[in-house]
């Protein structure tokens, strides 16, 4: 199998699936520059995480068993990766493979594994003044070798910030993200369809990758709250279900979109008159109960509804902090409010759930 094949694979499984002064707690902060040429905008990052990279691939290998099928699939796409990974990321890609001196196989790989085995807890609420927060775990089991790629990133054209995210070195799509004055998305994985689905969705459809469409959104200059919304249920057809949950800046603009491949589900939004001040998301249909293993729902639910709507930012976060929402497979929590853009925040975890 070739290298291309391999990072082809790893993009694959990606798909499958999950007063601040725009502080990250212990968290590295990077600006990408969009008017770069896309091989130029990852160099600082590609430069600083070629160790850490490298020894990812290890990692990963121990912790996956590829089936047959998925290499001959990622044969076929690794012979025109531009055919497959749509501009700008296929060329973001090749400049972190350049910068960092490994296989772009490798960055491929690392672009479509996280959202294989990404769970994760979503929270959008409305507070008592008004103010739309919005808060956000992720999981991994690969927690101890993601921890160290964790980043922020500001996404910088004309020397402002158009958006903002956290993700992983070497990653280029986001799962978490801010727009300033407009709109903050987190995606959640919905485990609907299987690899080989998600696989051959990409070869065979014009289908988008969810956290390249996350990017996408942001970027549009003219986006607001409600054509964000509209256009992540029902104007893009995507490789893999997913939870899309997205908050705004004026009162009841929260929502989680429950996505299939073609388009929205369903779509619950804050709904004060019925007492809905918060949407919540974990990995399972709203309709559906958790399975008692992983029953994050519940208790976040026990937690808010104890709180009331007399929440913050800190407040969100202390219900993100605490078990079993947070949990040992717990990478990193982010808070945000796109009417404080200042106050984004992450903090990596490190078994310190309370």
């Amino acid at each position: 199998m070739s290298k291309l094949s391999v990072s082809v694979i790893f993009c694959l499984l990606y798909i499958n699936f999950c007063g601040y002064n725009v502080l990250s707690i212990g968290t590295p902060r990077y600006s990408i520059n969009l008017d770069l040429n896309p091989p130029e905008r990852w160099k600082k990052v590609g430069q600083d995480y070629a160790n850490i990279l490298k020894n990812f691939k290890q990692d990963i290998l121990e912790h996956y068993h590829i089936p047959k099928e998925l290499v001959n699939i990622a044969d076929k796409i690794g012979s025109d990766l531009d055919k497959y990974i749509p501009t700008p990321f296929s060329g973001e890609m090749i400049g972190l493979a350049d910068t960092s001196n490994i296989p772009l196989s490798e960055i491929v790989l690392a672009n479509l594994l996280y959202e294989l085995t990404a769970f994760c807890t979503s929270i959008v609420a409305q507070n008592n003044t008004g103010q739309i927060i919005h808060g956000r775990n992720l999981d991994y089991n690969l927690m101890k070798e993601l921890k160290p790629l964790v980043i922020d990133v500001d996404f910088m054209r004309g020397g402002k910030i158009v958006y903002t995210g956290t993700t992983f070195a070497g990653y280029v799509g986001l799962l978490t993200a801010q727009k300033a004055d407009v709109l903050t998305i987190t995606l959640n994985q919905r485990n609907e369809g299987n690899i080989l689905e998600n696989l051959l969705d990409l070869l065979l459809t014009n289908h988008s990758m969810v956290s390249f469409t996350v990017r996408d959104t942001l970027d549009n200059p003219n986006v607001t709250f409600q054509s964000a919304v509209n256009y992540l249920a029902y104007g893009v057809y995507l490789v893999t279900p997913a939870y899309l949950i997205v908050g705004g800046v004026n009162t009841l603009e929260g929502v989680v979109i429950t996505r299939g491949r073609i388009s929205a589900i369903s779509i619950r939004q804050l709904d004060l008159v019925k007492g809905l001040w918060y949407v919540l998301e974990t990995n399972y249909d709203y309709w559906t109960s958790p399975p008692p293993s992983d029953d994050r729902r519940d208790p976040a639910i026990q937690m808010l509804d104890k709180l009331g709507r007399d929440i913050a930012l800190d407040t969100l976060y202390s219900v993100l902090n605490r078990k079993p929402v947070c949990n040992s497979q717990t990478t990193y929590t982010t808070v945000m409010s796109a009417a404080d853009g200042a106050a984004y925040t992450t903090h990596i975890r490190d078994n310190d759930c309370s």
